[in-house]
């Protein structure tokens, strides 16, 4: 178990403030996420790779029902554009997704709904209402064109195929994506996480605990599990598999609904036979990142905790 720190409050306040700088804004994710910090599942942080969408040559495509890419702007191989996708498009009644307007499977036409395209690549999952938070940010590539693009069945959707000779057109990748809480958040935001590759995330897959996980963003907008009872769950005969004593060694976190953070961990001075677990919240999950959290040690001292109501 990590040691336990402590530091001066102008001194994690200063590092908040940089950290905040350094993402050029700040995003949300609103389903409930789950993560691990400790040996076992430590994910992203202030130092995972970002793509800067600040340069010169970044084109913005405000996004809008029926209107495609390759038709708003005069596309070029290597282009990087900038997706901005308002909050009331992000449900699961959008054309783009009822109609399955969406050719290919990681490389996409130019002429598939960019909804869609987050939809079936994961980075978000649309719901009857529209979210909370203000917009979602895609960053796309656009890449040659494609001899065919093939379709598949992902994360809800799937997508339809084409041949090269229907289609035509460049084709475009998801390289990363963030969410903006408020039009400022928007405006200011210049950087975005960047995706994994296709091997990283089968490589991620091919951890049996992990099987089933799939990668969003937590309140700290960084990311995390998404909760799924494989993740938790005892899996026995195996005791080296039970949460309950992985939590010697690990420390849980979950973001419910509501927007609060959860820590689980394993509360040394128990007996042998009787281990004790501590369950506290988190009072401010969105400055706790995960380089205030290496600062102060994990699991976190009592005195940035608060007792669950």
């Amino acid at each position: 178990m990590p040691p336990k720190k402590k530091v001066k409050v102008e001194e994690k306040e200063k590092a908040e403030d940089e950290d905040g700088k350094d993402q050029g804004g700040e995003g949300q994710q609103p389903d409930a996420g789950a993560s691990l910090a400790g040996k076992q599942m430590v994910v992203g942080g202030p130092e995972a790779p970002r793509l800067d969408l600040s340069g010169e040559g970044v084109e913005v495509f405000e996004y809008a029902p029926g209107k495609e890419i390759g038709e708003a702007l005069s596309l070029k191989e290597g282009m990087l554009i900038r997706v901005e996708v308002e909050a009331k498009y992000l449900t699961s009644d959008n054309e783009g997704i009822k109609q399955r307007q969406c050719w290919g499977s990681d490389s996409y036409t130019d002429t598939s709904d960019a909804v869609a395209i987050a939809m079936h690549t994961g980075v978000y999952t649309p719901t009857a209402d529209p979210p909370k938070f203000h917009a979602l940010i895609l960053a796309l590539r656009v890449h040659p064109a494609q001899p065919s693009h093939p379709a598949s069945a992902r994360n809800g959707i799937k997508t339809r195929s084409v041949s090269g000779s229907e289609h035509g057109g460049l084709s475009l990748r998801v390289e990363g994506s963030a969410l903006a809480k408020t039009a400022d958040d928007k405006a200011r935001l210049s950087r975005v996480l960047l995706r994994p590759t296709r091997p990283q995330c089968l490589s991620v897959r091919g951890n049996s605990t992990l099987a089933d996980a799939r990668i969003i963003f937590s309140m700290s907008n960084e990311p995390a599990y998404k909760y799924s009872l494989s993740i938790v769950a005892d899996r026995a005969p195996d005791a080296r598999m039970w949460t309950s004593v992985k939590l010697k060694t690990s420390t849980l976190y979950m973001e419910t609904s509501d927007q609060r953070r959860i820590e689980l961990s394993f509360e040394e001075g128990g007996e042998q036979d009787h281990p004790r677990f501590r369950l506290a919240q988190v009072p401010k999950p969105r400055s706790t990142d995960k380089r205030a959290m290496q600062e102060l040690g994990v699991p976190l001292p009592a005195s940035h905790l608060s007792s669950v109501k």
